[in-house]
């Protein structure tokens, strides 16, 4: 028994609703901004370490501007968190993005 066996299979990434023209796109389709968005987040059991495991969307998220969003375990938000440019630039031109989260 390791300690990935706690884990569940998958979360969920609550993408909240958006003010303003925040686009997201998810597999291309664009997800309206008084919307939310639900995508699964799969666990992935690495191969290095059997202890270690991370949580990833099968799907394609795009993003024009920041968002806010939650990850959940079935109906208990496990945290909230925003993702954001670091810097001014363009998402096309290579800008970096940074991550904030807090538990929740």
């Amino acid at each position: 028994s390791s300690t990935t066996d706690l884990l569940p299979d998958s979360l969920t990434l609550v993408l909240l609703p958006r003010t303003g023209n925040a686009a997201i796109h998810v597999n291309g389709s664009k997800v309206p901004s008084d919307s939310p968005a639900f995508v699964s987040l799969h666990r992935i059991l690495s191969p290095d370490d059997p202890n270690s495991a991370v949580f990833a969307a099968r799907e394609r998220l795009r993003s024009s501007d920041a968002f806010s969003f939650e990850i959940h375990a079935a109906q208990h938000r496990l945290l909230s968190g925003l993702f954001r440019r670091h810097d001014d630039d363009s998402m096309f031109s290579g800008g970096s993005w940074r991550m904030e989260c807090k538990c929740a």
